[in-house]
């Protein structure tokens, strides 16, 4: 167990002699790992964030309740460098060293399809919504995970992990403001149009890094003993406004629905280390501040249906995927990929 804690939270044990020329190089590779995470990490927070809502009805007259609403953004993978050929490592290749370190041929291949092929992002969220006269309704959407409650549950899992002062917090808030266009009447199907904000962050930080005390003492590396100690710190937030036009049809206990949205989205990653790197008597310092900005529009197409209190939907980023008219087959889907939901709505 703790080397596989050592292998995700650091994935840097790729020194393997004592001279202050690779420990440099070493340096030079850690920090281009955690400006590769924070790119490729970076496109995805928009339909992560957005991800978990869940409402079929383009229209509400009664008060709704939705707990909860649970996504899942699936895309590119979190270290696209680690592929083979990918990036050119200074000292040894890490995905080398990744293969000698996990001995088990099933989850090595879990690692390798998280690094480079898909990565699932989650949400959780608990939201209603409500009527508010003259057509228009209002839809309210959050999630909060505290610090202090995985500070509470890390504290279960053992000295060598307390210890490394882990935080981990998130906040997702959203609303959307919808107007009735057409009502659902006869063969016409609801149809309304909406705009919407949302607020996502996420927040992951190692305050005492130390291998020495996940690794039993460091790592060996040609006869001496490799220790990583200091901070590292993970931050993104994420703001979302849009446009939204929805459509859907009762049908007794079935409802088909879909939405089409244009949302304009500004979001900013960071990634920054602080440690120092030990081998024998050569230390060197790893100081990174990687920064990633992306402001651009998306949009995003959603096909859902609600079944009773049950309620399923796909979203896809128009924007995003790449068709192939020459077959008709969609060839692939980068950035904000595919995200699929559901959850259970009561209205009153």
């Amino acid at each position: 167990m703790k080397r596989m804690i050592v292998v995700v939270l650091l994935l840097c044990m790729l020194v393997f002699t004592s001279s202050a020329q690779d420990l440099n190089g070493f340096a030079h590779d850690f920090e281009a790992l955690i400006t590769g995470i924070t790119r490729d990490v970076a496109p995805n927070l928009q339909m992560a964030a957005l991800s978990g809502n869940i409402v079929a009805d383009a229209s509400i007259n009664k008060f709704m309740f939705f707990f909860p609403g649970v996504g899942m953004t699936l895309s590119g993978g979190l270290g696209t460098m680690m592929e083979p050929g990918a990036h050119e490592w200074s000292t040894i290749s890490l995905p080398v060293v990744i293969e000698a370190v996990v001995d088990d041929a099933e989850t090595l291949e879990l690692l390798n399809t998280l690094e480079y092929g898909i990565f699932p992002y989650p949400m959780l969220k608990l939201g209603a919504g409500f009527g508010v006269g003259k057509g228009f309704d209002v839809i309210l959407s959050g999630m909060y995970l505290p610090a202090v409650l995985t500070n509470f549950g890390l504290s279960f899992a053992g000295d060598s992990i307390s210890g490394l002062g882990i935080t981990l917090e998130t906040l997702n808030i959203g609303a959307t403001v919808r107007k009735v266009i057409l009502k659902d009447s006869g063969p016409m199907p609801a149809l309304s149009l909406g705009a919407l904000y949302n607020y996502g962050s996420f927040t992951f930080g190692v305050a005492s890094m130390s291998l020495a005390a996940l690794a039993d003492g460091g790592v060996d590396v040609g006869g001496l003993t490799l220790d990583l100690t200091g901070t590292m710190g993970f931050e993104t937030s994420v703001h979302n406004f849009g446009l939204e036009l929805h459509a859907s049809k009762r049908l007794l206990f079935f409802t088909p629905y879909a939405k089409l949205s244009g949302i304009y989205q500004y979001a900013v990653t960071t990634g920054t280390t602080d440690l120092n790197a030990t081998i024998g008597s050569v230390n060197t310092e790893i100081l990174t501040n990687a920064r990633e900005t992306i402001a651009n529009f998306s949009t995003l197409a959603t096909l859902g249906f609600s079944l009773f209190v049950l309620n399923f939907n796909v979203v896809i980023d128009l924007a995003q995927a790449q068709f192939d008219p020459g077959d008709y087959t969609l060839t692939s889907i980068s950035g904000q990929g595919i995200s699929l939901n559901a959850g259970i709505c009561i209205q009153f």
